[in-house]
């Protein structure tokens, strides 16, 4: 990666990490002084336009440093989710599932249906949860969509909503086999054997520590209520 040498805390890990452009303003809230740097951050991204002219070198960049965080932190106890999280009086809920499915749609509801004082998002794109012994937690980064929409928090999570649209607004809980087809599908795929090893792991332990859901609905108030009133009656 191009630009000025900076830390950042970033989910709870010191990070060291030469951003410009994009990556540089939404990486900005991150920015640490005193952090213990815990690894490098060094993107590919001139291996990426290699392979991918169409990207800006911009996009690039960020695009590869978001790849080369997210792959670092595994072994560590944590990985990213495709998701958008959301904190709700000081806890985090997330909407997950393939890109253009609602994500966004569906929290922005929330808002509406909770109002805007008891909703923020916490991230629009990759939170990163992390496995401690005290449960799961979702934290914000700086890798957060073209919205920018991100702030530098964590919040226990409480429930998970992969979601898909339809005629109607129906929740049901997934079963052991969905919930790992539906996580590992909305993270890090590309990793070595060892890696994989370590995301299995945090499968399990995110399915047996945290209420998950597929969410079939429609983009309006209904929906946020039925999985807001839910997502609260069943946490753990």
């Amino acid at each position: 990666m191009s630009g000025e040498i900076l830390t950042y805390e970033i989910a709870g890990f010191g990070v060291r990490m030469a951003a410009s452009g994009r990556t540089l303003r939404q990486a900005e809230p991150y920015r640490s002084d005193s952090v213990r740097v815990d690894f490098e951050v060094r993107g590919f991204a001139e291996a990426l336009r290699a392979k991918a002219p169409y990207l800006s070198e911009e996009d690039a960049e960020y695009i590869s440093g978001g790849s080369d965080f997210f792959r670092k932190i595994i072994p560590r106890g944590a990985m990213v989710l495709h998701a958008c999280a959301v904190l709700a009086d000081g806890e985090a809920y997330l909407f997950s599932g393939r890109s253009g499915v609602g994500k966004t749609t569906h929290a922005g509801l929330w808002e509406k249906y909770l109002g805007e004082g008891r909703v923020r998002v916490l991230n629009d794109d990759k939170p990163v949860l992390r496995f401690e012994s005290g449960g799961v937690t979702a934290c914000g980064t700086p890798w957060c969509g073209s919205a920018g929409i991100s702030i530098n928090a964590a919040a226990p999570v409480r429930g998970i909503c992969f979601l898909r649209q339809g005629p109607r607004n129906v929740i049901r809980p997934l079963s052991g086999a969905e919930a790992v087809h539906a996580i590992l599908g909305q993270t890090l795929r590309d990793v070595d054997a060892a890696d994989m090893g370590y995301i299995l792991d945090m499968t399990e332990r995110l399915i047996a520590g945290v209420p998950l859901y597929e969410l079939e609905c429609l983009p309006d108030r209904a929906a946020a209520r039925l999985s807001w009133e839910t997502m609260r009656r069943m946490r753990r």
